[in-house]
């Protein structure tokens, strides 16, 4: 059985070159290996050693790979520039795109006037056009912070700038794209356990969810039970399709379509199911809220019993707290839907 970090090294070299030329340029390498190995074998090293000492007198796979390739050498940005250019266009990109997003989210958040009608057909509109906008304004943000990181990398590479490059460690090569594991059966656990207990704290018993507060005699919601009543066809949703998330991670690799659709679907039902349930001017328990004003003379509605300044409709006299979840939580959902989008395109593109 091919030592793990040989069959890593190997990919780590591959992966630079055209589809065509892996598989001949993978055995040539495997062959070579092999070959130094043998030489090896009366050193008294054990085999790990022996590997790991034959894959650093290979050295770094990043230069073995540029030995193999037949890129031209007039390239717009070649080797070593390349590959620490694509390092940092990774970084740049996410950058821009998280605070695109987060900049964008509040905008849209603050910007809806208040005399809007927040039904639910109103907030799957309101929703669905702020994704658009931000969607439309992220791609345009990530154009042009491409064409400037290339541009900089470009005048780089062909001004002869030399670039200081990292020490080849054999600990920092990629892992193999079909050892990227499924969902494991104790990660399974705990989203079981997590949904069963929200399924049952606010859809099968909603008059006793949590946070709250303890009387003398009585157990007092942080949230209206009422509302999560109303509302609870949308969490039985959100339920199902967390959990047909959870169960479809255990049978789909990362970066299949059918995973990446299990996450877009159970993401955007977060999303609606918070907008609606958030936007409901009764979300939070009236006698929550007065107890907790009269034990501790705080009101906890708004920012202290105050409206939030430019905040939309609704959502103004939510607790700040209960804001920043909200935010947050929608901004993760986006970033998730986004980050399983790309890895299924990149299963995609290794496939064909």
């Amino acid at each position: 059985m091919k030592n793990d970090l040989v069959e890593r090294y190997i990919y780590a070299v591959v992966r630079r070159l055209p589809e065509k030329e892996r598989k001949e340029v993978s055995l040539e390498i495997d062959e070579l290996i092999s070959s130094m190995l043998a030489e090896r074998a009366g050193s008294g090293e054990s085999e790990e050693e022996q590997v790991r000492a034959v894959l650093n007198e290979l050295g770094n796979p990043e230069e073995l790979a540029r030995n193999y390739s037949n890129v031209a050498k007039n390239c717009l940005i070649g080797e070593p520039h390349f590959s620490l250019y694509k390092r940092v266009l990774k970084i740049v990109l996410i950058a821009v795109a998280g605070a695109l997003a987060l900049a964008l989210l509040i905008e849209w958040l603050t910007g809806v006037p208040g005399g809007v009608e927040y039904d639910l057909g109103g907030i799957i509109l309101l929703t669905t056009k702020g994704i658009i906008h931000l969607l439309s304004t992220i791609i345009s943000g990530l154009q042009g912070a491409f064409a400037i990181v290339t541009i900089i990398f470009a005048i780089l590479y062909h001004q002869g700038v030399e670039l200081d490059s990292e020490k080849f460690d054999l600990n920092d090569l990629p892992e193999l794209p079909d050892t990227e594991k499924r969902t494991g059966i104790g990660e399974f656990i705990v989203s079981m356990v997590f949904l069963s207990i929200f399924a049952v704290l606010f859809v099968v018993l909603p008059h006793i969810n949590v946070p709250g507060l303890v009387t003398v005699r009585k157990w007092i919601s942080f949230f209206n039970p009422e509302v999560l009543v109303t509302i609870r066809p949308l969490l039985i949703a959100l339920v199902g399709t967390a959990l047909l998330e959870v169960v479809v991670k255990m049978m789909k690799p990362m970066g299949s379509l059918m995973r990446f659709l299990a996450t877009l679907l159970a993401n955007v039902v977060v999303i609606i199911t918070l907008l609606v349930w958030f936007g409901n001017p009764l979300v939070l328990n009236p006698v929550f809220v007065n107890t907790f004003q009269t034990d501790f003379s705080w009101n906890i509605m708004g920012f202290n019993g105050a409206p939030i300044v430019g905040f939309i409709g609704k959502w103004a006299m939510l607790p700040l707290p209960l804001m920043i979840v909200l935010v947050i939580v929608i901004i993760t959902s986006i970033i998730e839907i986004v980050s399983a989008g790309i890895k299924t395109a990149k299963a995609s593109k290794r496939s064909i």
